[in-house]
């Protein structure tokens, strides 16, 4: 039995070509690994410039007609918030580093992949820039941007990941195997 180029009917999926990465699923992944990107630089700066940034905000709601006493009390609690800032910066790089991980394994499209990488962008969404933006009264304006905007663009990567052409092409790429 053959077909019209003669090539035999009981051999499918020779020539089939492999199915074609949909833009959207790209899309999703290296809009994921931005956001990763994004959150790792917005903790860095959170890191470097946390302690003068704090430093200003006290400055500026305590006024500068303090005593020797006060000033040693507010440098202990600037000591204290800038160690809370490190670990809330700590929380944002190891969820940026777990984003960045699973976008990487979902650029092959599979269900598990996707879910696991909007699980990590949900997370990062609430315990990253969730936590930096409870404080952005003391943090580097750039850490707040970036925490204000990895959200929007957090729930972009969402949607993009679950379109239909990406469930395609997850199917297809299943039944190649």
């Amino acid at each position: 039995m053959s077909t019209q180029h003669g090539t035999p009917a009981s051999s499918p999926g020779i020539f089939e070509a492999a199915p074609v990465r949909p833009a959207t699923l790209s899309t999703a992944v290296w809009g994921s690994v931005a956001v990763a990107l994004l959150s790792l630089v917005g903790a860095i700066l959170m890191i470097v410039k946390g302690k003068a940034s704090i430093e200003a905000y006290l400055d500026e709601t305590a006024g500068a007609d303090l005593s020797g006493l006060v000033k040693d009390v507010m440098a202990e609690q600037l000591d204290e918030a800038y160690h809370r800032l490190v670990i809330k910066a700590g929380v944002a790089i190891a969820l940026a580093v777990l984003v960045l991980i699973f976008a990487l394994t979902a650029r092959g499209g599979s269900m598990v992949a996707r879910i696991l990488l909007t699980v990590a962008l949900v997370v990062n969404m609430c315990a990253g820039s969730g936590l930096q933006l409870g404080d952005r009264d003391v943090l580097p304006s750039g850490s707040v941007a970036i925490a204000a905007l990895t959200p929007l663009l957090s729930l972009v990567m969402i949607v993009l990941l679950f379109l239909p052409a990406n469930n395609r092409y997850a199917a297809a790429r299943a039944r190649g195997r």
